[in-house]
């Protein structure tokens, strides 16, 4: 109790102090007011700017992914599970149709001559197949069928093997 009784606000008396804070609040008040929609009104047509610039082509969704050789494999953003992994569609130049109507996960693993691609059937529960692309043929096969995990890491046993490790603790080893 004795700290409050030390601090003591001191409090104006002068008149002409009071007089002028009532005459200067309301011009200093209009003027914030003023500020403001003005502030406003630029940020409107800043915004209806950046929207009209912004293309729409669908060429542009299209990012780059993965590249061996001459072949280029290019990827377009779908959807994402909650929580989880995202997944693509997949197109390579040049063109091969075994990349349509299928989704792929974001994971690849390259050696020296190959790609190996992360195929999902199912967008419900973690089912996908482990492809095999091969830019020299531009041919697409299916190594593993109906694996159940999204996240995986390829490991090269020797020169001869890889091991595929699923999340699951499931491995598959190939000859290559």
């Amino acid at each position: 109790m004795e700290l409050i009784d030390r601090i003591k606000v001191k409090k104006s008396e002068n008149i002409f102090q009071k007089i002028l804070i009532i005459v200067i609040y309301p011009f200093i008040l209009l003027f914030g007011i003023i500020a403001m929609l003005f502030v406003g009104i630029i940020s409107l047509f800043q915004k209806k700017e950046t929207l009209i610039n912004v293309p729409q082509s669908e060429s542009e969704k299209w990012t780059y992914f993965a590249e061996y050789n001459n072949v280029k494999i290019f990827k377009k953003y779908l959807n994402e599970i909650r929580f989880g992994p995202a997944y693509f569609e997949l197109k390579s130049e040049p063109e091969n149709l075994d990349f349509n109507s299928k989704i792929f996960g974001d994971w690849f693993y390259k050696t020296e001559n190959l790609i190996f691609l992360q195929q999902w059937n199912s967008i419900e529960k973690p089912n996908t197949n482990l492809l095999l692309f091969d830019a020299d043929k531009n041919e697409l096969k299916t190594i593993e069928k109906n694996l159940n995990s999204v996240i995986w890491e390829m490991k090269r046993e020797n020169d001869e093997n890889l091991i595929l490790i699923c999340k699951t603790e499931y491995e598959i080893k190939k000859s290559l």
